[in-house]
């Protein structure tokens, strides 16, 4: 539903107050934070925000340079100038949080605590207070003190080293995916808290880190290091992994496209180059059979093949001819978007999802991105531009409390304590999401199907053999139950309604038309429980004509414009090299869920949620949407380097792919680093100045490289740290398994599988203090729990069960 069809409610966090202290690393938390209708108070230095310096610019009507980047970010806050070095600024502060429920800050570390401001010394004063910290590497641990950058993170997290050409360094996404994968999962993190307040009746520090949000995005990468010893490297344009990967983009007559080879396209894909005249040189029945990853992966000759076919036909055909006919025919085929191809996408114009918004510092209306998700019932809030306060803003009433059922002593498993969740989702988001659920306590209950398996449970890598043999869907899946039941049976919709009746929570993922044809739809889920929240996550939304498009997230990132924002200047765009948009999507999917949940916890009303991870993702683009709209900017993709920072790279280290992110914040890291390095060119008095600097890159880099590469990595990363410059080593998949700082912050949870043995999951990329969160089963074997549920949960006798085997219902 649009946001106009949810009755004028309340957008679902307006009972919230928040205040906001953070640079650009958490910036997009206190976006997303006030888009579902929290209080949002963002504090600024009186000297003015330095974000309000970000580019891109649009003139205003004098003619002055405003920041988009900052207007994209502020929306719908209030904005407070308070010196916080000032004792009356301190004291104003501490007077705010009598008033506030949430504090989100990303000060340099050690900041706040020099002030007798930070979590610890007023954690006492306010017990009820919600403490999230965003940093680099989270506030514990031996680098906790290590400076960075979005470059940094994303080095440190190991995403660079499966992204970008092989014959070229390690590459970013332009726009920085470090601070956003960040400001989403500290949304989500920050929910987590806010429920465990209800089960304890306490506040706590939520600890978020930059680095583990991006080592998250490693899809099964890391597990096949673990498994196998596969190091996978990027792949330019191609799916990572080992020494190379199955491609993904290729040129079109405009543009490019991105292609994900499944079994099923292959003989669609050779009819339709046949039907355009041209004769395909690929035998599509062998095709189908070869995998994209893992052993067996074909080769480049093997490759040569396929790729000349698809190049000579692709060359006649523009990217969106070929994204909606291709698309048609059951290709994942998708178009490499720029914030302009967005603007002319038929399912997002359809669905209205750009909206106008008349800009007073501006002086006229633009367009600008809509929610990222659609509440039924409690709409996201229409965007407003940032209002200046004179003076610290008053307090809404807070709803009551429910201190009684308030338990002190509750651990994480208890916050969601009582909450059903009904998992009809497959593959990435849906089952990630519901991951997050089962991990403070919700009773999640996986349903799949023998008759058409999850994706992941056959994807590597695998130990052993079968289908409970998978830890990529292990990684997805702890801490839940699982049934099988076989939706397309005639005896499964009223055993799924009954499910639903159960339930609290119901999420899937399937095309938008599964649900609904076979019988669950909401209005059908709602019939038999009124107050259920249920989410649908597909990939571009519940309704338009796309409603059928598929995707996953290594096409759809190109369709976002990742893929289009990931490049060197001059050469074809590469993606990530990994599902990218599945993480990004999952954060805010988790957070839909316990935002919703919230609501229902005061109000008692359920909702529908449609989530498209296609409108989702595009608030991982920062303002380039609206540098496009509103001033008809398309920044292309930068490489490495930075329009406000310069050097800004990464270079080669001592060794074969060994590599250090590097990058300058400031003249004076500039200058300890011209010092450190001692080469007489680079202390020249034109290049103390970032316009110098930025005139000069290709000599810097240069000599950099030189230096560089007479280091071993970890032992440069340490000098340079130590005199306070932003750098760490490009973690590959080894060193992500081994690092320093993922290990002492116990970031990878060791639990065994009864197939599969002990692996070392990913945690969540943020902690909670009072509640620590942690994993205590493994992912369940496919249908391991079918009588515990259906006897247990539904009531079934045995006989009726063995009936239901029998009849192949629970295939």
């Amino acid at each position: 539903m649009a946001d106009s069809e949810a009755g004028g409610s309340l957008p679902p966090l307006h009972h919230l107050n928040v205040l906001d202290i953070t640079t650009e690393l958490g910036v997009l938390a206190g976006r997303v934070l006030a888009g579902f209708g929290a209080n949002v108070t963002r504090l600024e230095p009186s000297s003015g925000d330095p974000l309000r310096q970000t580019p891109p610019f649009a003139k205003d009507a004098k003619g002055n340079d405003v920041s988009l980047y900052w207007q994209h970010m502020m929306a719908n806050r209030r904005i407070l100038a308070l010196d916080l070095e000032s004792a009356p600024g301190r004291a104003a502060f501490l007077e705010m949080l009598a008033n506030t429920d949430i504090v989100v800050e990303s000060q340099p570390r050690g900041r706040l605590a020099s002030l007798g401001l930070d979590y610890e010394d007023v954690a006492g004063q306010f017990p009820r207070l919600i403490w999230t910290t965003v940093s680099p590497f989270g506030r514990t641990g031996p680098r906790s003190n290590w400076a960075a950058t979005d470059l940094i993170g994303m080095a440190a997290g190991g995403l660079m080293s499966l992204c970008g050409d092989p014959d070229m360094p390690p590459l970013r996404v332009s726009v920085e995916q470090g601070y956003a994968q960040a400001g989403v999962q500290t949304v989500t993190g920050t929910m987590a808290a806010l429920h465990a307040r209800t089960a304890t009746g306490h506040g706590q520090l939520v600890d978020v880190s930059m680095q583990e949000a991006i080592a998250i995005c490693l899809g099964n990468a890391r597990l096949f290091y673990e498994f196998e010893g596969t190091i996978s490297r990027r792949a330019g344009g191609g799916r990572a992994y080992g020494a190379t990967g199955a491609r993904l983009v290729y040129p079109c007559l405009d543009g490019h496209i991105s292609l994900s080879r499944t079994p099923d396209a292959m003989k669609p894909l050779h009819a339709w180059i046949t039907e355009s005249g041209q004769s395909p040189r690929f035998d599509p029945v062998e095709w189908a059979t070869l995998p994209q990853s893992g052993p067996g992966t074909p080769g480049p000759e093997k490759n040569r093949e396929f790729e000349e076919s698809l190049l000579a036909f692709f060359a006649t055909m523009p990217k969106m001819t070929l994204y909606e006919d291709g698309q048609r025919r059951g290709i994942l085929i998708c178009p490499v978007s720029s914030p302009a191809d967005l603007l002319k996408n038929e399912q997002l114009i359809a669905r209205e999802f750009f909206q106008e918004h008349d800009s007073m510092p501006l002086g006229r209306k633009v367009l600008v991105q809509g929610p990222p998700m659609r509440f039924s019932a409690t709409p996201w809030a229409t965007q407003q531009d940032p209002v200046d306060l004179e003076t610290p803003p008053g307090s809404p009433a807070h709803p009551p409390e429910p201190s009684e059922a308030a338990n002190p002593a509750a651990t994480s498993r208890d916050i969601l304590k009582g909450v059903r969740v009904a998992d009809f989702s497959w593959v990435g988001v849906g089952p990630l999401s519901t991951q997050v659920l089962a991990w403070l306590g919700a009773d999640v209950i996986r349903v799949e199907s023998h008759a058409r398996l999850d994706v992941f449970r056959n994807s590597g890598p695998k130990r052993g053999s079968g289908i409970d043999a998978s830890a990529y869907f292990g990684n997805c899946n702890r801490d839940k139950r699982a049934i099988t039941l076989n939706l397309k049976h005639p005896s499964a919709r009223d055993l799924a309604l009954r499910l639903a009746a159960e339930s609290d929570i119901l999420v899937e993922s399937f095309r938008p038309d599964f649900m609904t044809s076979v019988g669950l739809s909401y209005e059908d889920i709602r019939a038999v429980n009124p107050g259920i929240i249920m989410m649908s996550a597909s990939m571009e939304g519940a309704t338009g004509p796309h409603t059928r498009f598929r995707g996953f997230g290594l096409t759809l990132q190109s369709t976002v414009g990742f893929t289009h924002f990931t490049s060197w200047p001059g050469r074809d765009p590469v993606g990530t090299g990994v599902a990218y948009t599945d993480w990004f999507a999952t954060g805010l999917a988790a957070s839909a869920v316990l935002v919703a949940l919230e609501h229902k916890r005061l109000t008692g009303e359920g909702q529908y949620i449609d989530l498209s991870q296609l409108e989702a993702c595009t608030w991982a683009l920062d303002a380039e949407v609206l540098g496009y709209t509103a001033a008809g900017l398309l920044r292309p993709a930068l490489g490495n380097r930075h329009p406000q920072m310069t050097p800004h790279g990464v270079f080669p280290c001592a060794g074969e792919e060994e590599w250090i992110a590097i990058a300058c914040r400031s003249e004076a890291e500039w200058e300890s680093l011209a010092v450190t390095i001692g080469n007489p060119a680079l202390a020249t008095a034109d290049l103390r100045t970032f316009a110098g600097r930025q005139a000069a890159e290709d000599a810097i880099e240069a000599a950099l490289a030189v230096w560089t590469s007479g280091f071993a990595k970890e032992e440069l990363v340490e000098r340079l740290q130590s005199l306070g410059i932003p750098a760490y080593a490009v973690n590959d998949m080894a060193g992500v398994h081994h690092d320093r700082q993922l290990r002492a912050r116990s970031h990878f949870w060791r639990v065994a599988h009864p197939v599969i043995g002990e692996v070392d999951w990913d945690a969540p990329p943020y902690r909670l203090s009072r509640t620590p969160m942690f994993s205590e089963r493994a992912a369940p074997l496919l249908g391991q729990d079918n009588e515990a549920v259906y006897c247990g949960i539904l009531g079934l006798s045995g006989d009726e069960l063995a009936d239901l085997f029998a009849d192949g219902a629970l295939d």
